[in-house]
């Protein structure tokens, strides 16, 4: 029997033809003998040619079948093995093997064979057939890069066009040193669907002063489209802050804001620095890292709390501290037992003299009811803090909970338990940030996010939140329709009238993500409606400009520090972005916000 039947499943026959289907396309049609079944991967005479990704090889593999026509016997199973599947066996573990060496030899993980691109590859080259040459070096990093740098720039257009259309977009900003140690300033595009990497500029030479830091974005903002332009982010240095004056001044509809996660870091280190806090601080790091430093309290400790793990303050994590504050405070009955365990005190007894005074004072932080006290009083003080940390370093859209969050602090700093010097000086600490990074927007977003409309709050009380509201519509409206956003505002919204009421927006304030909310229930009020969403979808932070660097270090690394910084550039802008086109975008739930530093996986 001709092997070309083994392409085929056989759905009926008769004494002068069979009804088949192709396994590679699915196509059926009549087959009067190996002929027409040649042709469907062929030349298509007589029969629709094949659309399956592997008729190339096909083709070739059959085109020179000259088998005289026959109908199969009867019964006739298209997937059973025949001999040249026999013949198959051997290529096909040499293939395997190749590959298995080229993934141990140049030390890739195992798991990128999971990946949709080497699916992709491996499917590519087989339907390319034995015939197929691999580029070359200068043809992969020169032609082949700019092929794959076109392609992606096509598969992030819909999440631009996205932004374009309705719910804007904001532009953050970070600088950086590379492995070569070159000072780069990327840019990145950030949206509710997802963030594009726009360009990393090399600054070597360069001042950085506002003015040039203002003269990259703008290249960027011109390039995409200034007018669905929100936000520029950038951190909290005085550079940034004037190049974020003179994009304000020619782009009078876009806001300069700082990174609020940069300034909630600000925060908590500013309390670290406070006497009592730095004490505090040293003690538990102390006791943390005996503990961590030798192999037999750690296997001591591990098999009292087999789950929770210590932590340790990191350099470049946020809010490290209170992260090992926090482990501390849960795992302290796991680090009582560990003390009191008889194999604890035989490891002290051996160990060397300066180890044994560091054993002991971990021993008393421990057992220390006052250190308790204070470290649960301090992660009181700070929750709503970590909090919004929290959010804004998960880029999701969360500025509408800005201004009540930092608000909030006042009430959870007098119910957290410290003394009263003690919470006077926190108090101080928020109130000076708190005045240097407040915006107008945060009070538009505070104003119109449902959650706290439908929770009660009543912004007409507070002047700061009304003021605020009326500057942004204005600022980004003109003065005619922000006068109708008002008077909507006010007249529908505020006694929650018209697409304003309902079941469905009752539970939606609570369950969607403000900016969608809007999109569905605000058509009674147009001109606010579009603020509305605009503001809300905006995430004020620039944690993916820092996180874009990781990217960054990961394709750029020190066994590639011969890369240029143009030809870098344009390898993390296909390996950041071909990422985050591939990306299912929830919906954002509030309560279900994954840190991007876990405490578990620190």
């Amino acid at each position: 029997m001709n092997p070309v039947w083994d392409e085929y499943e056989v759905l009926s026959t008769n004494k002068s033809s069979s009804r088949v289907r192709c396994l590679s396309c699915t196509h059926e049609f009549t087959s009067t003998g190996v002929a027409r079944l040649v042709e469907h991967f062929t030349s298509g005479t007589g029969v629709k040619v094949c659309s399956s990704d592997e008729r190339g090889a096909l083709c070739r593999k059959y085109s020179r079948t000259s088998a005289p026509s026959a109908t199969p016997p009867r019964g006739h199973v298209a997937s059973q093995p025949g001999l040249p599947h026999f013949f198959k066996s051997a290529p096909k573990q040499e293939a395997d093997d190749a590959i298995a060496d080229f993934f141990l030899e140049e030390g890739i993980a195992f798991s990128k064979i999971r990946g949709a691109s080497w699916k992709r590859a491996v499917a590519k080259i087989t339907a390319a057939g034995p015939g197929y040459i691999s580029p070359g070096y200068n043809k992969l990093r020169e032609e082949a890069l700019d092929s794959a740098h076109a392609r992606t720039e096509v598969r992030v257009q819909p999440i631009i066009a996205a932004a374009l259309c309705a719910t804007g977009f904001s532009v953050c900003s970070d600088g950086w040193t590379d492995t070569v140690r070159r000072p780069l300033v990327n840019v990145v595009l950030m949206t509710p669907g997802g963030s594009v990497f726009l360009r990393a500029y090399d600054t070597t030479g360069e001042k950085k002063g506002a003015k040039y830091l203002a003269d990259l974005i703008r290249e960027q903002l011109e390039a995409i489209g200034p007018d669905s332009c929100v936000l520029v982010v950038t951190d909290n240095a005085a550079a940034c802050k004037a190049a974020g004056a003179l994009l304000q001044a020619e782009y009078p509809h876009i806001t300069w804001v700082g990174c609020v996660a940069h300034c909630m870091d600000l925060i908590l280190k500013d309390i670290v620095k406070l006497p009592w806090a730095a004490e505090l601080a040293a003690k538990v790091k102390a006791a943390v890292k005996v503990i961590l430093n030798h192999q037999s309290p750690l296997a001591l400790y591990g098999k009292h709390s087999p789950d929770l793990k210590l932590l340790l303050p990191g350099d470049t994590r946020f809010a490290s501290f209170f992260l090992m504050l926090k482990r501390f405070i849960a795992v302290r009955g796991s680090l009582r037992k560990m003390i009191n365990d008889p194999d604890w005190d035989e490891w002290v007894a051996g160990a060397k003299p300066k180890v044994q005074i560091k054993a002991r004072a971990a021993e008393d932080t421990i057992n220390s009811k006052s250190i308790l006290r204070l470290a649960q009083a301090l992660i009181n003080a700070t929750g709503p803090v970590v909090s919004l940390l929290r959010m804004a370093d998960c880029n999701v859209p969360c500025l509408g909970k800005v201004y009540y969050r930092m608000y909030s602090l006042g009430c959870t700093l007098r119910d957290a338990g410290l003394d009263t010097d003690h919470e006077s000086a926190v108090e101080d600490i928020f109130t000076e940030r708190w005045e240097y990074m407040h915006n107008d927007i945060y009070a538009a977003g505070y104003a119109l996010d449902p959650e706290f409309l439908f929770a009660g709050h009543d912004f007409t009380k507070i002047r700061e939140v009304m003021k605020g509201l009326k500057a942004t519509c204005i600022k980004m409206l003109g003065m005619d329709d922000a006068l109708l956003a008002m008077t909507s505002y006010t007249a529908r919204y505020l006694k929650r009238l018209g697409s304003f009421s309902g079941e469905m927006a009752t539970l939606g304030a609570q369950r969607m993500a403000a900016h969608t909310w809007w999109e569905v229930n605000g058509a009674d009020a147009p001109e606010l409606q579009r603020v509305a969403v605009k503001i809300l979808a905006q995430v004020p932070a620039a944690c993916l400009c820092e996180r874009n660097w990781s990217d960054y270090d990961y394709v750029h690394s020190k066994r590639r520090n011969c890369l240029t910084a143009a030809r870098a550039e344009r390898c993390v802008y296909v390996y950041r972005n071909s990422r985050e086109a591939t990306k299912t975008h929830g919906v954002f739930d509030e309560e279900s916000v994954a840190w991007a530093y876990e405490p578990e996986e620190l």
